[in-house]
């Protein structure tokens, strides 16, 4: 069976079972939002996007890859919202000194057209 769909056929509260640490039932339901969201049905991905950062910012708020991720997962549902979400990821990022990801989240504001405070390495 291929890997997204053994994903999407296993039942969230396995996933979520299946994780030792809040910043690794965020990243299973960040991995299962995407997958919903590329394959399956996309307001389902957008409700578990929601759901990873909501759980990111009250059980693991010093996980930064896991708080960037899930906002970004979540920005893809949610474009309208971008300014808020990717200051949010930045602020996020920076504060955890996290060069990758404040690549990434620069990227997807240029994309998105949203201006960004500079970050100097």
């Amino acid at each position: 069976m291929n890997p997204i769909q053994e994903l999407l056929d296993t039942p969230l509260e396995l996933l979520l079972a299946a994780a030792r640490t809040p910043a690794e039932q965020v990243d299973a339901l960040v991995r299962r939002a995407n997958a919903e969201m590329d394959h399956a049905d996309v307001d389902r991905g957008k409700e578990i996007a929601l759901d990873a950062v909501k759980l990111a910012r009250t059980s693991c708020p010093k996980a930064a890859r896991e708080r960037v991720l899930a906002l970004l997962c979540f920005l893809r549902t949610a474009p309208d919202n971008a300014a808020p979400l990717l200051a949010e990821a930045h602020e996020v990022a920076e504060q955890a000194d996290e060069p990758q990801l404040i690549t990434a989240i620069v990227h997807a504001a240029r994309t998105l057209g949203v201006p960004l405070p500079t970050h100097v390495f």
